[in-house]
């Protein structure tokens, strides 16, 4: 779920000349390391003419497909200096280069750099060359866009445009060495079709001259893409498909089951950037906003002289030593207790924004698996890493990068993130556009309480240890990454749409993040596009497996082929995978790993004739936890839904073993041996009344039983009042007076987590005071106590000659005793104060006194008639009241010096005395 942080490096460092020296070194520094990019003062246009392309987007001549020149709008609208110029929506300029009819190598690309920004090619009425192909595609790698269009057309049944259709550019797929590709003479005719889908969210279709809805196309060749991302299918509406393949009648779409195909599709390699439509939409713009709007958002890419959507360099490591753990980068990173929510990563703005209820419980991890219910948790905002990362209690928290640092301390109003639940905070600016931020730091921790004033750590530096303030849960590292999308140096105005993930978006399926809207604090906002960030890659492993056998390695994991396992040369593929959990009590030893197997084709091998070995080594992992006889190897086709395989397991070696014949997700499961939680107890030590109520300071005990399983008490977390959630080291002390909430729980080493127990207690360490007057609806003069805690009010009658006592105490056993001469007649009481004792405290004496009542009733009316009331102090008389009911006033004498004074009061005044700290004050009301 706060106030700005401001801009880190205007921060105050101090008036020394020493401190500015200081603050100058660091930041060129930070600038040595991420050196500011500069934006390109022009875009550099050059791509087909008009011999290539019969609509160029320059030096079109009339032909027989276009008499007019179809791209005339567009080139006029890239011309507007309104659009791309120093004061238009872009910056850049367009400068239109000269126009070409054939490619070849360093035509586009010298030296490894482009000499172009973009190269729009458009429609081709011929095949690239293997030659075009290659420098099209160096030409992307070293940071170019690339417009490609299908045309839609083929000579199926005499329709369309002869020899446009999209397989002109499959030779570029090839050289980038995809299998993206236009179908062979597969084309949709005849007519128009519709509208697209809705595009989904790319740096195109979200770009600065506005969001692009569905498009209207008609004739298309579809895009059969694995690797490109499909931004639009098509089409909503009938229409006709015509397979020229097929010697047959073109079909209705509805029945054809094949109608819902890419028609626009966008991929980034490198710097660069590929877009592909299957028609060309870029023609007679100004009939479609969506369309003309398409392609100046690509366009606008270039402006900084590569994808527009160019990632940072990767920066981040991990925030703990997990090589001093023994684990690998890989298994460590992976090693994910919750996830970063990829739907609604809401977590850090509260209640103020919250996820649709067919959301809830569930998580879209970075793999895709969309709304998974067997990994945590939902809206969560970064990464929680904790046992099975090895990431301990107290262990040291790392800065993930260089940068300045800032402390925050737990509080509601926590500028960091708004409120209690982030514990103490330490932020890091890292001097390129992202701030890291770390949760829950233990408290009263020398090392990042020392960030209070910001200052510049290296990456690696101790910034805190790990704690569990702030939120109910395990001791645990909490990590996420913010974006600071509109480089103001604020990253609180920022939240929570500049949260990003690390590990980027690695599915083939749009991200849901970066095309989610929404409104918060009065602005519009769309996520923060994700990236892979950290400076080391997870673990893979490729290599080829023939027919002679083979041995494949990825760091724990070992697979073994035996001869004639395959009769052609296949590809294997190993990558580790993220941890999950079967179900609450089976949970991996580690991490996984995903096999995959092609052919030279690219087709998926699924199963082999022969079975192959798995083996898996879990020495670096304790495996005491779980139930023997539970562990084993599991597979899943999808990596969520899980099937045991049979498996042999050395324990005296640490390695299991299972004998397979398919390629999927693989993992080793153990079941918990211990799934209860530990019992905590609370004990209160203090001076008490009634239950819950306590007259003195309190000490509070925590007493925790780890019930069965004895795995031991890992954590015992408490909190009180409005404070957050801290660790409990041992008995603590509460003194301030009033009701007091303590919640609190314990998890053992098993990370069992106890169900939080709430309990509230009273501390009253106020002794009473008493207030005596006339009750009307009584007709006597009562005793009241004047605190609201008061509990019993007890007559004790002197016996004989002795004297009578009022004894009042309150619920947490303060007590006030009144020592005198209470005599309660009919209609007359006298009440004479000598003596007032508090508790256990001696007796105060007071000096002779008199509060005295008489009363009297109409003869006719039997109600109060008359009420004399009187006060005298040292047989001084120093207050009178006389009360007439039929006129129903008061009237009010008080004694100032030797001279009463008289008023009159409307309705009935009450005389009164109080005590107060041994001292009998007087008044009415």
């Amino acid at each position: 779920m706060p106030s700005p942080l401001g801009d880190l490096s205007s921060l105050v460092w101090g008036k020394s000349l020493k401190s500015l020296i200081l603050t100058i070194f660091c930041s060129v520094f930070i600038l040595f390391l991420f050196p500011v990019q500069t934006q390109a003062s022009t875009i550099r246009v050059s791509g087909f003419n008009s011999s290539r392309n019969p609509a160029p987007l320059t030096g079109f001549t009339p032909n027989s497909h276009f008499e007019d020149d179809p791209s005339a709008d567009l080139r006029n609208t890239l011309l507007n200096q309104a659009n791309f110029g120093t004061n238009g929506i872009v910056s850049c300029s367009v400068e239109l280069k000269p126009f070409i009819s054939t490619i070849s190598a360093g035509s586009l690309v010298e030296n490894g750099q482009k000499k172009f920004e973009m190269f729009f090619a458009g429609l081709s009425n011929s095949d690239l060359t293997d030659e075009e192909g290659d420098e099209l595609a160096a030409f992307i790698r070293a940071g170019g866009i690339v417009y490609i269009s299908g045309g839609g057309y083929s000579d199926y049944q005499g329709l369309g445009l002869p020899g446009l259709n999209g397989s002109r550019f499959n030779p570029l797929f090839s050289s980038l060495g995809i299998s993206d590709r236009f179908p062979e003479e597969e084309v949709v005719d005849f007519y128009f079709c519709g509208s697209s889908s809705v595009p989904v969210g790319t740096p195109v279709t979200t770009g600065p001259f506005g969001a692009v809805d569905p498009l209207g196309h008609g004739t298309f060749n579809p895009i059969n893409t694995l690797t490109l991302q499909s931004v639009a299918t098509g089409f909503n509406e009938l229409c006709f498909i015509g397979m020229s393949l097929e010697n047959s009648m073109p079909t209705l779409s509805e029945n054809s089951g094949d109608y819902n195909r890419t028609i626009l599709a966008e991929g980034k390699f490198n710097e660069g950037y590929l877009s592909v439509s299957g028609e060309p939409f870029y023609v007679y713009t100004e009939y479609d906003e969506n369309r003309r709007n398409y392609f100046l958002n690509l366009f606008a890419l270039a402006c900084s002289g590569g994808s527009g959507d160019q990632p940072p360099a990767p920066f981040l490591d991990l925030p703990w030593d997990y090589r001093a753990k023994g684990l690998s980068f890989s298994e460590a990173a992976l090693a994910i207790g919750s996830y970063f929510d990829h739907e609604y990563p809401f977590l850090d703005v509260g209640s103020a924004l919250s996820e649709p209820d067919e959301a809830k419980d569930s998580v879209t991890s970075f793999r895709g698996d969309f709304r998974n219910r067997n990994i945590r948790y939902s809206d969560h905002d970064g990464y929680d890493w904790l046992g099975p990362a090895k990431v301990n209690n107290g262990d040291p928290v790392l800065a993930a990068a260089s940068g300045v640092a800032q402390f925050f301390k737990a509080d509601k109003n926590n500028p960091a993130c708004g409120s209690l639940a982030c514990g103490n905070v330490v932020v890091i600016d890292h001097g390129n556009g992202y701030q890291t931020r770390y949760y829950h730091l233990q408290d009263n921790d020398p090392i990042s309480q020392s960030f209070t004033t910001p200052r510049y750590v290296n990456q690696g530096e101790v910034i805190g240890k790990v704690g569990s303030t702030g939120r109910l849960s395990a001791p645990h590292i909490h990590f996420s990454v913010i974006q600071d999308k509109n480089g103001n140096g604020n990253f609180n105005d920022d939240r929570p749409d500049g949260l990003t993930d690390p590990f980027g978006w690695q599915s083939k399926e749009p991200d849901p993040w970066p095309t989610y809207t929404f409104t918060y604090k009065g602005i519009q906002r769309t996520g923060s596009k994700s990236y892979y960030l950290w400076t080391k890659a997870i673990e893979s492993l490729s290599g080829e497996l023939t027919s002679n056998a083979g041995f494949f390695r990825l760091g724990r994991f070992g697979l073994s082929f035996p001869e004639r396992s395959t009769s052609e040369p296949l590809t294997v593929d190993m990558q580790y995978s993220p941890t999950t959990a079967i179900s609450e009590s089976f949970e991996v030893v580690g991490s996984g790993f995903y096999l995959n197997v092609i052919d030279a084709s690219g087709n998926p091998i699924n199963t082999f004739p022969k079975n192959f070995t798995l083996t898996i080594d879990f020495n670096d992992f304790d495996v005491n936890n779980f139930k023997t006889d539970s562990i084993s190897i599991y597979s899943s086709s999808d990596g969520v839904s899980w099937v045991k395989e049979d498996t042999q397991v050395d324990f005296e070696n640490k390695v299991a073993t299972a004998v397979l014949n398919h390629a999927s997700y693989f993992a080793l499961f153990g079941e918990k041996k211990d799934m209860t939680p530990p019992t905590t107890t609370i004990q209160f030590s203090g001076s008490e009344g009634q239950s819950g109520w306590f007259r003195s300071n309190v000490q509070v005990t925590l007493n925790v039983d780890d019930n069965e399983g004895n795995a031991g008490v890992y954590y015992t977390g408490y909190k009180l009042d409005d404070s957050y959630f801290k660790e409990y080291k041992g008995p603590f002390i509460v003194s301030d007076e009033g009701e007091h909430r303590l919640e609190f729980y314990s998890v053992d080493s098993y990370e069992n987590v106890e169900d939080v127990k709430v309990i509230t207690f009273n501390i009253d360490k106020t002794l009473p005071e008493a207030k005596i007057k006339f009750s009307p609806g009584k007709l006597d003069t009562e005793v009241l106590g004047i605190d609201e805690n008061i509990s019993d009010v007890i007559f004790e009658k002197g016996k004989e000659s002795a004297r009578d006592t009022f004894i009042l105490k309150d619920k947490a056993g303060n007590i006030l005793k009144l020592v005198g001469k209470f005599k309660l007649a009919e209609k007359t009481d006298l009440f004479s104060v000598e003596e007032v004792r508090y508790g256990e405290n001696g007796a105060i004496s007071l000096g002779k006194n008199l509060f005295m009542t008489h009363y009297n009733f109409g003869q006719k009316s039997q109600s109060l008639e008359r009420l004399s009331q009187s006060w005298s102090d040292d047989n001084d008389a120093l207050l009178k009241i006389i009360y007439d009911g039929e006129k129903d006033e008061s009237q009010v004498f008080r004694k100032d010096g030797e001279i009463w004074d008289r008023d009159i009061v409307q309705g009935m005044a009450l005389l009164y005395i109080k005590t107060n700290n041994g001292k009998l004050e007087f008044g009415y009301e």
